[in-house]
Protein backbone atom coordinates (compact mmCIF):
# COMPACT_ATOMS: atom_id res chain seq x y z
CA UNK A 1 0.00 0.00 0.00
CA UNK A 2 1.50 3.28 -0.86
CA UNK A 3 1.94 5.41 1.88
CA UNK A 4 -0.80 8.59 2.19
CA UNK A 5 1.58 11.68 2.44
CA UNK A 6 -0.16 15.07 2.89
CA UNK A 7 2.43 16.83 5.45
CA UNK A 8 5.45 18.44 3.28
CA UNK A 9 9.15 17.49 4.37
CA UNK A 10 10.38 20.42 3.95
CA UNK A 11 12.81 22.24 6.84
CA UNK A 12 12.88 19.31 8.55
CA UNK A 13 9.11 18.51 9.06
CA UNK A 14 8.05 15.22 8.93
CA UNK A 15 5.35 13.22 6.00
CA UNK A 16 2.64 11.23 7.25
CA UNK A 17 3.55 7.63 8.00
CA UNK A 18 2.32 4.90 5.16
CA UNK A 19 2.39 2.10 8.01
CA UNK A 20 2.70 2.34 11.16
CA UNK A 21 3.88 -1.31 11.84
CA UNK A 22 6.75 -0.85 9.37
CA UNK A 23 7.90 2.22 11.61
CA UNK A 24 7.94 0.08 14.73
CA UNK A 25 9.41 -2.86 13.40
CA UNK A 26 12.95 -1.74 14.30
CA UNK A 27 14.57 -4.82 12.28
CA UNK A 28 17.20 -4.65 9.38
CA UNK A 29 15.45 -4.68 6.21
CA UNK A 30 17.08 -4.11 3.33
CA UNK A 31 20.85 -2.42 2.62
CA UNK A 32 21.52 -1.99 6.25
CA UNK A 33 18.33 0.17 6.58
CA UNK A 34 15.17 -0.56 8.84
CA UNK A 35 12.07 -0.65 7.91
CA UNK A 36 10.94 2.00 9.67
CA UNK A 37 14.08 3.72 7.88
CA UNK A 38 12.69 3.13 4.50
CA UNK A 39 9.20 4.05 5.16
CA UNK A 40 10.44 7.58 6.11
CA UNK A 41 13.12 7.60 2.88
CA UNK A 42 9.74 6.33 0.86
CA UNK A 43 7.66 9.33 2.64
CA UNK A 44 10.49 11.52 1.16
CA UNK A 45 10.30 10.74 -2.43
CA UNK A 46 6.67 10.60 -2.69
CA UNK A 47 6.69 14.08 -1.05
CA UNK A 48 9.31 14.72 -3.83
CA UNK A 49 7.19 13.70 -6.29
CA UNK A 50 4.60 16.79 -5.39
CA UNK A 51 7.50 19.24 -6.48
CA UNK A 52 7.93 17.28 -9.63
CA UNK A 53 4.10 17.55 -10.62
CA UNK A 54 4.47 21.39 -11.56
CA UNK A 55 1.43 21.49 -12.81
CA UNK A 56 -0.18 19.29 -10.14
CA UNK A 57 -2.16 16.69 -12.48
CA UNK A 58 -0.78 13.58 -10.26
CA UNK A 59 1.64 12.89 -12.92
CA UNK A 60 5.08 14.13 -14.21
CA UNK A 61 4.95 15.21 -18.54
CA UNK A 62 8.18 14.96 -20.44
CA UNK A 63 8.24 18.94 -20.50
CA UNK A 64 8.36 18.55 -16.53
CA UNK A 65 11.02 16.39 -15.94
CA UNK A 66 12.77 18.47 -18.25
CA UNK A 67 12.59 21.84 -17.24
CA UNK A 68 13.68 20.09 -13.29
CA UNK A 69 16.58 18.32 -14.91
CA UNK A 70 17.91 21.13 -16.39
CA UNK A 71 17.28 23.85 -13.46
CA UNK A 72 18.71 20.87 -11.38
CA UNK A 73 22.02 20.17 -13.36
CA UNK A 74 22.92 23.00 -16.13
CA UNK A 75 24.76 20.09 -17.70
CA UNK A 76 22.29 17.96 -18.84
CA UNK A 77 20.99 17.38 -22.01
CA UNK A 78 17.72 17.07 -23.16
CA UNK A 79 18.67 13.89 -25.00
CA UNK A 80 19.49 13.20 -21.05
CA UNK A 81 16.69 14.24 -19.51
CA UNK A 82 14.34 12.05 -22.68
CA UNK A 83 16.75 8.69 -21.30
CA UNK A 84 15.72 9.07 -17.85
CA UNK A 85 11.75 9.64 -18.83
CA UNK A 86 11.94 6.61 -20.64
CA UNK A 87 13.17 4.82 -17.60
CA UNK A 88 10.76 6.16 -15.16
CA UNK A 89 8.49 5.88 -17.34
CA UNK A 90 7.49 2.10 -16.99
CA UNK A 91 4.20 1.41 -18.70
CA UNK A 92 5.14 3.99 -21.86
CA UNK A 93 2.02 6.14 -21.31
CA UNK A 94 3.78 9.03 -21.97
CA UNK A 95 3.51 10.34 -18.06
CA UNK A 96 5.20 9.20 -14.93
CA UNK A 97 2.76 8.65 -11.95
CA UNK A 98 3.68 8.40 -8.39
CA UNK A 99 4.27 4.93 -8.23
CA UNK A 100 6.64 4.72 -10.94
CA UNK A 101 8.88 7.58 -9.94
CA UNK A 102 9.14 6.38 -6.46
CA UNK A 103 9.48 2.96 -7.37
CA UNK A 104 12.87 3.83 -9.77
CA UNK A 105 13.96 6.28 -7.02
CA UNK A 106 14.14 4.17 -4.39
CA UNK A 107 15.98 1.64 -6.46
CA UNK A 108 17.94 4.41 -7.68
CA UNK A 109 18.75 5.40 -4.21
CA UNK A 110 19.36 2.34 -2.26
CA UNK A 111 23.23 2.71 -1.93
CA UNK A 112 22.96 6.79 -1.26
CA UNK A 113 24.04 7.68 2.73
CA UNK A 114 21.54 9.36 4.22
CA UNK A 115 23.32 12.58 4.45
CA UNK A 116 24.17 12.66 0.82
CA UNK A 117 20.29 11.73 0.25
CA UNK A 118 19.29 14.56 2.33
CA UNK A 119 21.38 17.30 0.27
CA UNK A 120 20.15 15.12 -3.35
CA UNK A 121 16.50 15.80 -2.25
CA UNK A 122 16.93 19.34 -0.58
CA UNK A 123 18.62 20.40 -3.91
CA UNK A 124 15.78 18.30 -6.10
CA UNK A 125 13.35 20.20 -4.50
CA UNK A 126 14.84 23.83 -5.31
CA UNK A 127 15.47 22.94 -8.78
CA UNK A 128 11.61 22.18 -9.07
CA UNK A 129 10.40 25.00 -7.71
CA UNK A 130 13.02 27.53 -10.04
CA UNK A 131 11.48 25.28 -12.57
CA UNK A 132 7.88 26.06 -10.99
CA UNK A 133 8.28 30.12 -10.91
CA UNK A 134 9.90 29.80 -14.66
CA UNK A 135 6.71 28.20 -16.18
CA UNK A 136 4.31 30.50 -14.09
CA UNK A 137 5.89 33.55 -15.27
CA UNK A 138 5.90 32.64 -19.03
CA UNK A 139 2.20 32.08 -18.28
CA UNK A 140 1.88 35.49 -16.64
CA UNK A 141 3.87 36.97 -19.14
CA UNK A 142 1.44 35.48 -21.61
CA UNK A 143 -1.95 37.63 -20.21
CA UNK A 144 -3.12 40.78 -21.72
CA UNK A 145 -2.72 43.98 -19.44
CA UNK A 146 -5.95 44.22 -19.00
CA UNK A 147 -6.52 40.37 -17.92
CA UNK A 148 -3.30 40.56 -15.78
CA UNK A 149 -4.60 43.76 -13.69
CA UNK A 150 -8.41 42.55 -12.82
CA UNK A 151 -6.56 39.12 -11.69
CA UNK A 152 -4.30 40.99 -9.36
CA UNK A 153 -7.23 43.08 -8.21
CA UNK A 154 -9.11 39.93 -7.07
CA UNK A 155 -5.96 38.44 -5.26
CA UNK A 156 -5.51 41.52 -3.13
CA UNK A 157 -9.07 41.19 -2.27
CA UNK A 158 -8.74 37.98 -0.85
CA UNK A 159 -5.28 38.32 0.34
CA UNK A 160 -7.45 40.12 3.41
CA UNK A 161 -4.67 40.79 6.00
CA UNK A 162 -2.57 42.03 3.08
CA UNK A 163 0.01 39.22 3.65
CA UNK A 164 1.11 38.64 0.30
CA UNK A 165 0.20 34.88 0.31
CA UNK A 166 -3.44 33.41 -0.05
CA UNK A 167 -3.87 30.70 3.02
CA UNK A 168 -5.86 27.71 2.12
CA UNK A 169 -9.21 29.42 3.12
CA UNK A 170 -9.17 32.59 1.26
CA UNK A 171 -8.12 30.52 -1.80
CA UNK A 172 -11.22 28.09 -0.65
CA UNK A 173 -13.19 31.74 -0.69
CA UNK A 174 -11.96 32.11 -4.54
CA UNK A 175 -12.82 28.92 -5.96
CA UNK A 176 -16.33 28.64 -4.17
CA UNK A 177 -16.96 32.37 -6.26
CA UNK A 178 -16.10 30.85 -9.56
CA UNK A 179 -17.63 27.53 -8.75
CA UNK A 180 -20.08 27.18 -5.47
CA UNK A 181 -20.30 23.77 -6.22
CA UNK A 182 -16.75 23.15 -4.88
CA UNK A 183 -16.26 20.85 -2.05
CA UNK A 184 -13.70 21.76 1.06
CA UNK A 185 -11.90 18.87 0.04
CA UNK A 186 -12.10 20.38 -3.95
CA UNK A 187 -10.86 23.33 -2.11
CA UNK A 188 -7.99 21.20 -0.65
CA UNK A 189 -6.80 19.99 -3.39
CA UNK A 190 -7.05 23.38 -5.69
CA UNK A 191 -4.60 24.84 -2.69
CA UNK A 192 -2.01 22.17 -2.86
CA UNK A 193 -1.90 22.37 -6.70
CA UNK A 194 -1.04 26.07 -6.40
CA UNK A 195 1.44 25.96 -3.79
CA UNK A 196 4.03 24.98 -6.32
CA UNK A 197 6.99 26.44 -3.82
CA UNK A 198 5.11 24.31 -1.17
CA UNK A 199 5.49 27.27 1.48
CA UNK A 200 1.91 27.28 2.69
CA UNK A 201 0.59 30.07 0.99
CA UNK A 202 -0.35 31.19 -2.38
CA UNK A 203 1.69 33.84 -3.84
CA UNK A 204 0.76 36.44 -6.29
CA UNK A 205 2.73 35.10 -9.11
CA UNK A 206 0.89 31.55 -8.71
CA UNK A 207 -2.10 32.70 -7.89
CA UNK A 208 -1.98 34.39 -11.73
CA UNK A 209 -0.14 31.33 -13.80
CA UNK A 210 -3.19 29.30 -12.53
CA UNK A 211 -5.96 31.91 -13.36
CA UNK A 212 -4.13 32.38 -16.66
CA UNK A 213 -4.77 28.85 -17.43
CA UNK A 214 -7.98 28.54 -15.92
CA UNK A 215 -9.40 32.03 -17.96
CA UNK A 216 -7.29 30.90 -21.24
CA UNK A 217 -10.42 29.90 -23.06
CA UNK A 218 -13.31 32.38 -21.80
CA UNK A 219 -14.39 35.42 -23.81
CA UNK A 220 -14.00 38.51 -21.89
CA UNK A 221 -17.56 38.44 -20.72
CA UNK A 222 -17.52 35.55 -19.13
CA UNK A 223 -14.38 36.28 -17.60
CA UNK A 224 -15.19 39.54 -16.30
CA UNK A 225 -18.81 37.82 -15.11
CA UNK A 226 -16.18 35.60 -12.87
CA UNK A 227 -13.84 38.35 -11.59
CA UNK A 228 -17.07 40.02 -10.36
CA UNK A 229 -18.45 36.82 -8.81
CA UNK A 230 -15.00 36.75 -6.89
CA UNK A 231 -15.49 40.43 -5.67
CA UNK A 232 -19.08 40.01 -4.48
CA UNK A 233 -17.54 36.94 -2.31
CA UNK A 234 -14.16 38.96 -0.90
CA UNK A 235 -17.05 42.35 0.02
CA UNK A 236 -19.48 38.84 1.43
CA UNK A 237 -16.95 37.69 3.90
CA UNK A 238 -15.96 41.30 4.92
CA UNK A 239 -19.95 41.99 6.03
CA UNK A 240 -20.48 44.34 2.77
CA UNK A 241 -23.01 41.88 0.78
CA UNK A 242 -25.49 44.67 -0.47
CA UNK A 243 -22.87 46.70 -2.06
CA UNK A 244 -23.97 47.33 -5.53
CA UNK A 245 -21.91 46.61 -9.25
CA UNK A 246 -21.71 50.66 -9.90
CA UNK A 247 -21.38 51.31 -6.40
CA UNK A 248 -18.31 48.96 -5.77
CA UNK A 249 -16.83 50.84 -9.00
CA UNK A 250 -16.97 54.10 -7.70
CA UNK A 251 -15.29 52.95 -3.99
CA UNK A 252 -12.81 51.14 -6.44
CA UNK A 253 -11.68 54.54 -7.98
CA UNK A 254 -12.39 56.34 -4.19
CA UNK A 255 -9.72 53.75 -3.00
CA UNK A 256 -7.18 54.57 -5.56
CA UNK A 257 -7.05 58.07 -5.15
CA UNK A 258 -6.43 57.44 -1.19
CA UNK A 259 -4.00 54.71 -2.45
CA UNK A 260 -1.32 57.71 -3.30
CA UNK A 261 1.62 54.97 -3.65
CA UNK A 262 -0.39 52.83 -5.86
CA UNK A 263 0.37 49.65 -3.32
CA UNK A 264 -2.36 48.62 -2.85
CA UNK A 265 -3.01 49.71 0.54
CA UNK A 266 -4.42 52.61 2.63
CA UNK A 267 -1.71 53.36 5.11
CA UNK A 268 -2.79 55.65 7.70
CA UNK A 269 -0.80 59.05 6.51
CA UNK A 270 -2.01 58.60 2.85
CA UNK A 271 -5.67 58.63 5.24
CA UNK A 272 -5.16 61.51 6.18
CA UNK A 273 -3.18 63.76 3.94
CA UNK A 274 -6.52 62.55 1.24
CA UNK A 275 -9.19 63.20 4.02
CA UNK A 276 -8.01 66.48 5.22
CA UNK A 277 -7.68 67.57 1.64
CA UNK A 278 -11.17 67.10 0.94
CA UNK A 279 -12.35 67.96 4.24
CA UNK A 280 -10.23 70.62 5.52
CA UNK A 281 -12.05 70.75 8.74
CA UNK A 282 -11.22 67.16 9.69
CA UNK A 283 -8.56 66.82 12.15
CA UNK A 284 -5.92 63.92 12.33
CA UNK A 285 -7.48 62.49 15.38
CA UNK A 286 -10.59 62.20 13.22
CA UNK A 287 -8.87 60.92 10.32
CA UNK A 288 -7.19 58.10 12.71
CA UNK A 289 -10.69 57.20 14.35
CA UNK A 290 -12.06 56.49 10.63
CA UNK A 291 -8.65 54.78 9.76
CA UNK A 292 -9.37 52.22 12.94
CA UNK A 293 -12.52 51.78 12.43
CA UNK A 294 -12.04 50.55 8.66
CA UNK A 295 -8.47 48.71 9.62
CA UNK A 296 -11.11 45.43 10.43
CA UNK A 297 -8.23 43.40 10.67
CA UNK A 298 -5.77 45.70 13.12
CA UNK A 299 -2.90 45.68 10.44
CA UNK A 300 -2.25 49.30 10.10
CA UNK A 301 -3.12 49.28 6.32
CA UNK A 302 -6.65 49.20 4.93
CA UNK A 303 -7.38 46.70 1.73
CA UNK A 304 -9.65 47.88 -0.73
CA UNK A 305 -11.86 44.86 0.54
CA UNK A 306 -11.95 46.87 3.93
CA UNK A 307 -12.35 50.30 2.47
CA UNK A 308 -15.28 49.35 -0.13
CA UNK A 309 -16.79 47.38 2.98
CA UNK A 310 -16.95 50.04 5.50
CA UNK A 311 -17.56 53.06 2.79
CA UNK A 312 -20.31 50.07 0.69
CA UNK A 313 -22.03 50.36 4.62
CA UNK A 314 -21.56 53.53 5.49
CA UNK A 315 -23.10 54.95 2.18
CA UNK A 316 -25.79 52.22 1.76
CA UNK A 317 -28.31 54.39 2.38
CA UNK A 318 -26.78 57.75 0.06
CA UNK A 319 -28.54 57.63 -2.84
Amino acid sequence: TKPKVRTSVINGGTAERGSEEAVSNNAPESNGKTAAELAIRRDHLVDLFRYFDINGSKSVARNELKTIGLAFNPGWTEDKCAALFEKLDKDSDGKVVEEEFVSFMETYCAEIPEAKFQKALANAKEATITASKAMEQSKVAALSPARKARIIEVYKMFDADGSGGLEEVELAAVGKAFNPSYTTEKCEELFERLDRDHNGKISQLEFCAFMADYCAGMDDEKFEKGMRACQSRALKSAGAEGVTQKRQGILQELFRLFDVDGNGYVEPSELKTVGMAFNPGWTVEKCMMLFNKMDSDKNQKLSEVEFIAFMGNYTKNVS
